[in-house]
């Protein structure tokens, strides 16, 4: 498979849009970007080296699992789905229908029945650019967050498509890079997902060097992504996508806030 296969690219304007349909694909262009980052462990990339990225792409990591697990137990206690009603037409019922009383007809009668929701595949989007000066926490915190909004949403029969991606904006071009992390018809590998959901080490090594390589074929000479600035992607991008705004990271009230706004707005209730 050349490079190119690797990914979609559409073009649209100022904005080139990158869609990689696997994690294994997005990392293969990590490795030819990876000259151009810093691929040294730190407390920046989670004491991860860039070789760690890669082994816990492949393998998962472990001790994640438990820190993420522990997370997602502390946010979300509780859920339940609300049931709908509609009016349903019938010989007989609860409530008329005048209109269809003045005109005789027999089925002017209507009662309430339940919906029953056909449940169309969820497509969630989450950032994975973040400002430098967050943590290594911040970035679990938010992972642990995602999973929990994936788990209430699949325990309650809404499949869910996740995905991860970046806006970012150079000299007035726009390179927006889709991953998908999980299909819709696939359960969660929470070893995997979480390194990539909840360690830096993913955004700043396998995620910069993605974004490096981008920009150098597209012949800036700097290979900086420290000098792109991220954007705010369009309502359609995605049925939900994580917030804009960095600071999102930072406060687990803000995130649990969101959580449950979110799940509302679908129909579910939680207690957060």
């Amino acid at each position: 498979m050349t490079t190119a296969e690797k990914f979609e690219t559409k073009k649209s304007g100022n904005v080139t849009h990158h869609i990689f349909e696997s994690v294994s694909d997005f990392v293969e262009i990590a490795k030819l970007g990876r000259k151009w980052v810093d691929t040294k462990a730190s407390e920046f990339t989670g004491y991860a080296s860039f070789d760690d990225a890669l082994k816990f792409v492949e393998t998962g990591w472990s001790d994640g699992h438990k820190e993420v697990v522990k997370g997602m137990s502390g946010m979300i206690e509780q859920r339940g789905y609300l049931e709908g009603d509609e009016l349903n037409p019938g010989m007989s019922g609860s409530v008329v229908d005048v209109v269809a009383f003045i005109e005789g007809r027999p089925d002017c009668y209507m009662d309430f029945e339940e919906i029953e929701d056909s449940r169309p595949v969820l497509k969630v989007g989450v950032q994975f650019s973040a400002q430098a000066k967050y943590s290594s926490q911040c970035f679990t915190n938010r992972g642990s967050a995602m999973l929990s909004l994936v788990e209430i949403l699949e325990a309650s029969g809404i499949p869910v498509e996740l995905w991860g991606y970046a806006n970012t904006q150079y000299c007035n071009e726009i390179q927006r890079i889709d991953v998908l992390l999980k299909p819709s018809s696939e359960p969660i590998d929470i070893d995997r997902i979480a390194f990539v959901l909840a360690h830096s080490a993913f955004y700043r090594h396998i995620g910069f060097a993605v974004k490096s390589w981008f920009w150098k074929e597209k012949g800036e000479t700097f290979g900086d992504v420290g000098r792109c600035q991220s954007c705010e992607l369009s309502d359609d991008a995605f049925d939900v996508v994580t917030p804009y705004s960095s600071s999102f990271l930072r406060d687990t009230t803000s995130i649990t806030k969101w959580i449950k706004e979110t799940c509302k707005k679908l129909g579910l209730e939680v207690e957060v």
